[in-house]
């Protein structure tokens, strides 16, 4: 083998090295992002206890349990490997789960507001849970699509000859 090749084939290996780790350490931050939107998830479900004497109680009950059963499950394809593709239609259900969600304990809190039924204790708990579920669902949602789009594209050629995207 002549050094040119050596040191091509090093090359190579080390762009091959450093292009696994950097795919690892984004499926350990997908990991990561799933399993804590589960962790939050469960915590709501727990949560709404403290909405049992209102009219919306067994429908902010089974909502938050969807979620939960949503966030599980995204934990779950992200744990086995990650399909990316079936992770972002899974995460856009999981995202509309959350705004059906978030809008039913903010009709509670103005019903509430109205005398219509009371919350043991403060909403503040319930609405940083809430805030910090969407800033998560729509990070991961961020990074699938930057893990799923190309760094760079190839410009594509008129027939005058200039570069430019013609798509």
């Amino acid at each position: 083998m002549t050094h040119r090749s050596l040191l091509s084939l090093s090359a190579c290996s080390v762009v091959f090295l450093v292009a696994a780790s950097a795919s690892a350490d984004t499926y350990h931050h997908i990991n990561r992002l799933a399993a804590r939107i589960d962790r939050q998830a469960r915590s709501i479900v727990k949560e709404t206890k403290h909405y049992r004497h209102t009219t919306e109680y067994q429908c902010l009950l089974q909502d938050s349990q969807e979620l939960c059963r949503l966030a599980s499950h995204i934990r779950d394809i992200a744990q086995e490997g990650c399909d990316l593709a079936r992770l972002e239609f899974d995460l856009a259900a999981l995202d509309a789960a959350y705004h059906h969600l978030d809008t039913a304990f903010c009709q509670v809190e103005r019903n509430t507001a109205y005398g219509f039924g009371h919350i043991h204790g403060s909403t503040k708990r319930v609405r940083r849970i809430l805030d910090s579920i969407v800033d998560d669902i729509h990070h991961l949602q961020a990074d699938l699509r930057c893990v799923r789009t190309p760094a760079f594209a190839y410009p594509t050629y008129s027939i005058e000859g200039s570069a430019g995207n013609q798509r």
